[in-house]
């Protein structure tokens, strides 16, 4: 087969589009291929299966499987859920195996054939700790009704019973991934001082737009009998959502740690406290190191990166594309 009259390739050579869809074939036929059912050649060179889970390579550590379990919806298995954790190769490996936030997530299989990849169907967002999590969500033709995959067969859009069925199967995973990735990123408060924007941010509180806080609240007691229903012993809370407004509700943290590629920045919601941290990697960050016996300049892009992560926080969608941006622009411009 030959590609010919072909535009929108963004790639400057040939050899670099070649290259990327030797990556691309070998990832949504792999299973193909690695069964030896199917053998692709790219410009006469043969195609090898790209494995986005990286259980096998002769070149670095496998991932560790997490968990498998089988996909029930309505009573009925309609496919399987494979998750792992992708291995720590360091920042220069990490880049070169595609270790990235952008590429953390679900990869859709359908009758073997990869459909999607590094979805999160909008359950959690894109985030440096989440990283090393991917899983295979695999189902055959059979399950199209309850997968709702489109007439073209290139995508599923899952509905509520679905998305329910992978939180429960997937969430403590993620949960345990985000910890593991935190702890690598060597996560501690730096030697930069941060305490003009931590004790200034607080006291001006009630003049910032602020995210809401998730708040666990608790019913009350009204017969003298306890809260909670006889059962299983099984307690559950339901979070509300309250709008932040005294001035001591607002905090903020700066921290720094080790996030490779990531942007110069992430941030976490802690209840009534955000904590920013910068990542030690990111050549703007070194640049900044230069500056750390400077107060008011760690200061003056303290108050600039909370800003943009309060907003982040409040405008996840819209302020997603801003930093990216941001993040594009800074790592153009310090040449990195």
């Amino acid at each position: 087969m030959r590609l010919s009259k072909t535009d929108r390739i963004s790639n400057r050579t040939t050899t670099d589009f070649a290259g990327a869809l030797r990556t691309t074939v070998g990832r949504v036929f792999r299973k193909f291929i690695k069964s030896k059912r199917l053998i692709v050649h790219i410009n006469e060179k043969l195609v090898e299966p790209y494995d986005p889970l990286m259980e096998f390579h002769p070149k670095h550590p496998s991932a560790v499987v997490l968990d498998e379990q089988p996909l029930v919806i309505g009573g009925r298995q309609v496919g399987t859920v494979r998750a792992v954790e992708l291995p720590d190769l360091g920042m220069v490996l990490n880049k070169e195996f595609g270790i990235a936030p952008r590429n953390a997530g679900f990869y859709v299989m359908r009758n073997n054939r990869e459909i999607m990849a590094a979805e999160l169907f909008g359950m959690w967002k894109e985030h440096p700790n989440i990283t090393h999590f991917r899983a295979e969500l695999s189902f055959d033709s059979s399950a199209d009704d309850l997968m709702h995959v489109d007439v073209k067969k290139t995508s599923i859009t899952p509905g509520q019973a679905l998305k329910d069925m992978l939180r429960a199967l997937c969430g403590s995973l993620i949960t345990q991934s985000a910890r593991s990735k935190a702890s690598r990123a060597n996560t501690a408060k730096g030697k930069m001082d941060h305490s003009i924007a931590e004790s200034a941010i607080p006291r001006r509180a009630t003049l910032i737009p602020k995210p809401k806080a998730l708040v666990e609240r608790r019913a009350g007691k009204t017969d003298g009998k306890g809260t909670h229903s006889a059962g299983d012993g099984q307690k559950s809370r339901t979070p509300t959502v309250t709008q932040l407004k005294t001035s001591a509700g607002l905090a903020v943290e700066f921290n720094e740690g080790d996030y490779g590629e990531a942007p110069f920045y992430v941030v976490e919601q802690q209840g009534k406290k955000l904590v920013i941290t910068y990542n030690r990697d990111h050549a703007f960050f070194r640049e900044l190191s230069e500056h750390r016996d400077s107060a008011r300049v760690i200061g003056l892009v303290d108050y600039l990166v909370f800003a943009l992560a309060n907003t982040e926080l409040m405008m996840p969608e819209e302020a997603q594309r801003v930093k990216a941006t941001m993040n594009a622009t800074l790592v153009g411009v310090m040449g990195s």
